[in-house]
């Protein structure tokens, strides 16, 4: 028959086993994805294949859970161009779908970007899946904008990763 004193043993015993083996069972384990621009700002493509970049794209990589159903990046958009720039729309463009900009914040997109001026802003993407499966495969972030009447598109890829490869 056990007594509570080997009942109190038993239990303490079974915590320890418990508080150790978790961090081991979890090493091999990445609960989380990192989702980085995978080319440089300077190489983001201008709408109608400019021979310059008029609007450079540098998208804040992300660490989130595997299973999440959104993506929320920060996006800094500079107006290389000699005109202001007004941003129509961000889209996000994978090898299945392409999402809409959902923003969860009351405010819109930045009216106008003035000429030599970087602005930031944060976009949110529902997606129909957990995001280790939705990015798992580069995805365009693609900018609409409005420059002198003519209307162009900014792009920039991003890829997911395990957090442990993301520097």
């Amino acid at each position: 028959m056990y007594t509570s004193h080997s009942r109190r043993y038993c239990l303490r015993l079974l915590r320890k086993a418990c508080v150790v083996a978790l961090p081991v069972l979890m090493t091999g384990c990445d609960p989380g994805i990192s989702i980085r621009q995978i080319k440089s700002p300077g190489q983001a493509a201008a709408g109608k294949f400019a021979t310059e970049n008029k609007v450079i794209l540098d998208v804040k990589p992300t660490r989130q859970l595997i299973g999440e159903a959104w993506y929320d990046p920060e996006v800094r958009v500079t107006n290389s161009s000699s005109l202001p720039i007004t941003i129509e729309n961000i889209e996000l463009a994978t090898a299945n779908k392409t999402y809409a900009n959902t923003p969860v914040r009351s405010e819109t997109l930045s009216p106008k970007i003035q000429r030599g001026n970087t602005e930031t802003i944060h976009v949110f993407f529902r997606l129909d899946g957990a995001v280790h499966k939705v990015i798992k495969r580069p995805a365009e972030l693609r900018v609409h904008y409005e420059s002198g009447g003519t209307h162009e598109i900014a792009r920039v890829s991003v890829v997911g990763g395990s957090w442990q490869g993301a520097h």
